[in-house]
């Protein structure tokens, strides 16, 4: 009998000290603005004033500026992507902006490995994210209630400490990473990922992404935050981030990726923008500094691109042809890339 009374003392005072811990961790994560992901009272303070806003997932995160693009076209804009965001996050997001803010387009991100992705395979990254990002305790709760399933819980709880770890060493440090001037934009430093000819034809459409492969859950969902958009008065427009030279000549099944979002696009009724298929990618996007890895963009990437995508959607606003600015083909494009031998 004393014995069981001991190992419950222990078990209940083991219980107390992790849910001291957590308290505390969670705390310091959810209530402290140090890291770039912390925005909600920035888009509070900006409520009313946006009137563009980029959505997606780690390549638009990585490589959309907004104080680019707003000084090439006067506007007001907000990057309100995440990394891996799933796509319900992201019509959560949009609905929230779009509804306190005379938004008038909405530029969605996208990839071919965003008709691909489960929460499963990203261990709810996309969704710690997305929680971290709301405003209240409630709306946390709320998420996680509508969305996610009990493992998802333990993933983002596991992932929500460790960010609450980070968050106190980062106060002790006083070095926060927050910065509101970037507007959601996340900028990364810059590696050379340069590789030869010879590796790039031993590298040559290795790795291939069928369409058949795409999830109709992810594609269904697309359609609802097209759908969200126009409801709530924003036009939705199309954009493929571009990805390094390095991927595209690995990647097989790109140029299927595009015949689906050409089809897709001409069935929602919306324009879309391939920058992986810019004619003067190969001037603009140098693998050996617009990259951080073979998917993302460096700050310095993200600055040429979101030049780029000002000067695209100022001649499309004007009522120009801008299908010459972009190639017809992955194939056609790689006929021009520099890696190939």
């Amino acid at each position: 009998m004393r014995n069981s009374k001991r190992v419950l003392l222990s078990l209940l005072c083991f219980i107390g000290i992790i849910t001291l811990l957590s308290a505390v961790c969670l705390g310091l994560y959810y209530n402290t603005e140090t890291l770039n992901i912390m925005d909600s009272r920035l888009r509070a303070s900006l409520a009313g004033t946006l009137d563009r806003l980029m959505i997606g997932s780690s390549h638009a995160w990585n490589g959309f500026m907004p104080q680019v693009f707003d000084e090439a076209l006067q506007c007001s804009s907000y990057n309100l992507s995440g990394g891996v965001f799933p796509m319900y996050a992201k019509e959560l997001f949009l609905k929230k902006e779009l509804s306190r803010n005379p938004i008038q387009t909405v530029y969605i991100e996208i990839s071919d490995d965003t008709l691909t992705r489960t929460n499963a395979s990203d261990y709810s990254e996309g969704d710690e994210i997305a929680i971290a990002r709301l405003d209240s305790w409630g709306e946390r709760f709320d998420y996680m209630r509508r969305f996610l399933s009990l493992n998802d819980c333990v993933n983002v709880y596991s992932r929500a400490l460790l960010r609450g770890v980070q968050a106190g060493l980062t106060l002790l440090r006083n070095k926060s990473t927050m910065n509101y001037a970037d507007r959601g934009f996340y900028g990364k430093r810059t590696e050379d990922m340069r590789f030869t000819p010879e590796e790039a034809a031993e590298r040559y459409q290795r790795d291939t992404v069928p369409v058949a492969d795409y999830r109709q859950e992810n594609i269904e969902q697309l359609r609802s935050v097209v759908q969200t958009c126009r409801e709530l008065g924003a036009e939705p427009v199309f954009v493929v981030i571009p990805v390094s030279d390095s991927y595209l000549w690995e990647k097989a099944g790109m140029d299927g990726f595009r015949l689906w979002l050409t089809q897709f696009c001409g069935e929602m009724g919306c324009a879309c923008y391939d920058f992986n298929l810019l004619r003067d990618r190969y001037a603009l996007f140098s693998d050996q500094i617009s990259y951080v890895n073979y998917t993302h963009m460096s700050a310095t990437g993200a600055e040429a691109f979101t030049s780029a995508f000002a000067r695209v959607v100022l001649s499309a606003e004007r009522g120009e042809d801008v299908s010459p600015l972009f190639y017809g083909s992955y194939a056609e494009a790689l006929l021009d890339s520099p890696y190939r031998p």
